[in-house]
């Protein structure tokens, strides 16, 4: 444990140096130095506490912070000079260059660059085919957002011709349409003709408007004989009777 620094001690080291130079009570005190306990009564006493911390802590950080503002200013200035002497320096470099150095403008070369070029490209678009009825007949049901189609009804085996002439993209089953023939012609539109009883053509053939494609039957989800045509303009189911003739 270390001695105490009691009030008497330190009466009796002041009184020791009473009298001294400064050098010698500086001697003294480094020959006499010895570790020894503070008392927290003694700090009480002297007025060492928690508050004189925060002030000086208080007057260290307004003190920096002063010194960080004067020297973001000063470095700003310094800033400012350097970026206005380079660009003194750039046009005065600029001035003294001598108009003899500068290559000739070729003004024959400018012209050319300035003359604007039209190009005109020509795409010619597919003519729009002429539709026919694929059977005669009149509708059992029209063309509405439930039912994007149209229905014809006619007799079990009526032969069925394409309503224009195209290639056939697809000719077998396909399920709720039953046998089903889908053909694709110009202009972007496409056909499917389905529920039918038999199909007489094959994919990626080659079909006219005399073609018999199939006949009228009730296969896949149908109530009775009859064709259901689908008509696509772009992939966009549209009304096929806005593109048949009237019967």
């Amino acid at each position: 444990m270390f001695p105490e620094l009691s009030g008497d001690m330190l009466k009796q080291r002041k009184a020791g140096l009473a009298g001294r130079s400064l050098p010698q009570r500086k001697e003294q005190l480094n020959s006499s130095i010895h570790r020894v306990y503070v008392s927290p009564r003694l700090v009480r006493q002297v007025g060492f506490n928690t508050n004189s911390i925060l002030f000086d802590a208080l007057i260290s950080g307004r003190e920096f912070y002063h010194w960080a503002k004067k020297s973001a200013k000063i470095a700003n200035k310094a800033l400012k000079r350097y970026v206005f002497g380079i660009f003194a320096i750039s046009i005065s470099t600029l001035q003294l260059v001598p108009a003899s150095t500068l290559e000739p403008i070729d003004t024959n070369y400018t012209q050319e660059r300035n003359v604007e070029y039209v190009i005109e490209d020509q795409v010619k678009a597919s003519p729009a085919p002429v539709f026919q009825r694929p059977v005669d007949g009149s509708l059992s049901q029209g063309f509405w957002f439930i039912h994007p189609a149209i229905d014809i009804p006619r007799s079990y085996g009526t032969d069925i011709n394409p309503i224009a002439e195209g290639k056939v993209t697809l000719a077998g089953w396909d399920g709720g349409y039953g046998y089903s023939v889908i053909i694709k012609h110009t202009a972007g539109f496409t056909s499917r003709y389905a529920h039918l009883s038999k199909i007489n053509v094959k994919t990626g053939q080659r079909v006219t408007k005399e073609t018999t494609i199939g006949l009228v039957g009730a296969t896949g989800y149908a109530t009775g004989s009859h064709l259901h045509l689908e008509v696509y303009s772009d992939g966009k189911n549209v009304d096929p009777q806005a593109y048949l003739p009237i019967h």
